[in-house]
């Protein structure tokens, strides 16, 4: 009976040695020699869960786009009967999402012949714009849409030209001036670094004299509406 009672206060106290050793160092794991043991300590060390979100895109900080489409200049008194142009684009743009800057350079040009008091004449325009200002691009959500605008002045040179073939003779006129530009559009991701889409690109000048050496021959603006399709490289 003394027996049974020493090894029943025995095993007491063995299981409160264990009970107080869990409450004095419950972040580790003990296992000392009387077998008592405690696992899952908040602190242990498990793999990360996070990773990557399911979709996201490679963020890249330059762009360059190269665009193609048409041009319609508002002054149409001006630049009757060439005021609807071809025009192409190059432009660069550095920054991630949200604001940047950008440069592009701009042309378009337009040919016709037309009949003047019976003869052929050969009409050419042409117009060379030179700009850089802020950019901005916002991707859609989880969307591959990529909506991008701009603005800033521009630089804006422009030459006509009157040939008639038959008598070899030709004139020229030339004039340069400032404007504002705006644009905006939307790229859809065709690959990793690879982008289509379309651009809406307005210009406001500040009036263009074409002149014959010093003398002005014509005077009006180069205001106009262009839309082109694009093709972006995302590097």
């Amino acid at each position: 009976m003394l027996r049974f009672r020493t090894l029943h206060l025995f095993l007491l106290l063995a299981a409160g040695s264990c009970a107080s050793a869990s409450i004095r160092s419950p972040s580790f794991p003990l296992a000392p020699e009387g077998g008592c043991e405690i696992h899952g300590s908040p602190l242990e060390s498990r793999p990360s869960e996070q990773g990557t979100p399911h979709g996201s895109e490679p963020a890249f900080r330059n762009h360059l786009r190269i665009s193609l489409g048409g041009r319609s200049l508002e002054d149409t008194t001006f630049w009757s009967p060439l005021e609807d142009q071809v025009a192409f684009g190059l432009e660069f743009a550095r920054g991630e999402e949200g604001f940047g800057y950008e440069f592009a350079l701009q042309s378009s040009g337009a040919e016709e012949t037309v009949l003047l008091l019976g003869v052929p004449v050969d009409l050419r325009a042409e117009i060379l714009e030179i700009s850089g200002g802020v950019h901005y691009s916002q991707r859609l959500g989880d969307s591959p849409f990529l909506f991008q605008a701009g603005a800033g002045p521009s630089l804006v040179f422009a030459r006509s030209e009157v040939q008639v073939p038959s008598t070899s003779t030709a004139a020229s006129v030339d004039g340069a001036t400032v404007g504002f530009y705006l644009h905006g559009g939307l790229d859809f991701r065709i690959s990793r670094s690879l982008t289509l889409g379309v651009d809406l690109r307005f210009l406001e000048t500040a009036g263009l004299d074409l002149e014959s050496g010093t003398a002005r021959v014509l005077g009006g603006d180069a205001n106009y509406a262009q839309f082109t399709l694009n093709l972006g490289i995302h590097f």
